[in-house]
């Protein structure tokens, strides 16, 4: 890990949340296109049912992850809020014709229930992209995507 070309992955992670004792959310980034290529390739009723659990295990690690609220209200505003991002997605798409990117939440390293600590969340992406510039490769950095201290 102290070598420049080296860089840590899942188990350093694990062992950071355990340290910190505070979870650790991966996010990647994911193009629309790409996303709707990846189900469009792979449209086996096997496949979309793996794809519908890993969706519904995805909810319930947000679910624990967000701030708690009443159970119906926190599904009615999350339905709202991907609606509405739905929208924004189509409307830039036929304004821009940009590709809209993507946060995809990979994994929560570390303990979550029960944790009174607000999880650390972090984007592992490549190292062109932190400039500005396209993703030039696979992923191979690891970066804070966000300040967690609540005032």
């Amino acid at each position: 890990m102290r070598i420049q070309t080296v860089w840590g992955g899942g188990p350093e992670i694990v062992a950071l949340a355990h340290a910190l004792r505070r979870p650790i959310a991966v996010y990647t980034l994911q193009q629309q296109q790409q996303q709707q290529q990846q189900t469009a390739t792979q449209d086996t009723p096997a496949v979309l049912a793996r794809i519908q659990q890993q969706k519904q295990q995805q909810q319930r690690i947000m679910g624990l992850l967000l701030p708690q609220q009443p159970h119906q209200h926190h599904h009615q505003q999350q339905q709202q809020q991907q609606q509405q991002q739905q929208q924004q997605q189509q409307q830039q798409q036929q304004q821009y014709g940009e590709e809209v990117v993507q946060l995809r939440l990979c994994k929560v390293f570390g303990w979550v229930e029960g944790c009174k600590e607000e999880p650390l969340h972090i984007l592992f992406i490549n190292a062109g992209a932190l400039h500005g510039g396209p993703s030039p490769g696979a992923p191979n950095h690891f970066v804070p995507l966000y300040p967690t201290k609540t005032y």
